[in-house]
């Protein structure tokens, strides 16, 4: 099935690679958004990296819609709204694709949501699968993030981590760094947790065997709360060693070569190299 995939620009590069795993024919249109092949439910259960998954319908001019057979993703029963930032283009497919469907429009909860986006001069558009967004996990109760669980998957992702040995995070923030770390390497995709959102039932996920210890530290108490209780919620608490330590004491809590990687986000007005003297 050809799918829309709408995921953080600046992550490209890491979506591509996950993509080659989870998908196939992934083709970029513009930053953020690609089309590829594959089963929107395994996007959406597994992908640790994209935002959104839709139904890819087409990508022309306007006027190349009015051949297209929506009955293929609406029924005749089906009430429909079109989104889109340009409210011409917005009505015109309205009115296309009610005259090919005879249903009606419905602006507040329609039964199908097709997006529509303007590239290159012409019309992407999509049948919406789920509404919020997969990046905001559905283990996640923080108000405020300083990483988020995108970009939490992609460092974990290009630390070359391999689930051996000990991992620390010294700065947990709200603790998306070493969940997602775990997540993947017990094998529980991140969609997991949007199961209430979705119009299919997920498979209660067969936990791998952890084969590291994970170890999560912060200064800051509020910090240490979120990230304990979202592991929590993401049902990992008992895989995470959890510590309140500042940065200057890790030269003495921690024995030598007892940490073998660290992935972490540096807070403001900490550098590089006070936290490589610390781990040393």
């Amino acid at each position: 099935m050809k799918l829309v995939i709408h995921y953080n620009k600046d992550l490209a590069i890491f979506v591509k690679d996950e993509m080659k795993i989870l998908a196939s024919d992934f083709k970029e249109l513009a930053p953020g958004t690609g089309i590829v092949e594959g089963d929107y439910k395994n996007l959406i259960v597994n992908s640790g990296l994209l935002e959104k998954v839709s139904i890819f319908i087409g990508y022309e001019k306007i006027d190349a819609f009015k051949k297209i057979s929506f009955k293929e993703w609406i029924d005749s029963d089906d009430s429909f709204k079109i989104e889109c930032s340009n409210r011409e283009v917005c009505i015109e497919l309205g009115r296309i694709v009610q005259d090919n469907t005879n249903t009606k429009v419905l602006l507040e909860n329609p039964d199908k949501v097709l997006k529509a986006e303007m590239i290159n001069d012409k019309i992407l558009l999509c049948l919406e699968l789920l509404s919020s967004n997969l990046s905001s996990r559905g283990y996640s109760i923080a108000n405020t993030e300083f990483v988020t669980a995108d970009v939490a998957r992609a460092m974990v992702d290009f630390s070359g981590w391999n689930n051996k040995g000990v991992l620390l995070d010294p700065f947990c923030h709200e603790g998306y760094i070493i969940i997602e770390a775990c997540l993947k390497s017990i094998g529980v995709g991140v969609g997991y947790f949007k199961s209430k959102d979705l119009n299919f039932n997920v498979k209660e996920p067969r936990i791998k065997g952890l084969k590291s210890e994970l170890e999560c530290y912060s200064n800051d108490m509020k910090d240490l709360k979120f990230a304990k209780q979202h592991a929590a919620l993401a049902k990992i608490f008992k895989y995470l060693k959890f510590g309140c330590h500042d940065l200057k004491d890790l030269d003495y809590t921690m024995k030598e070569d007892s940490v073998d990687f660290v992935i972490t986000a540096l807070p403001k007005n900490t550098s590089m190299e006070e936290l490589f003297f610390q781990l040393e």
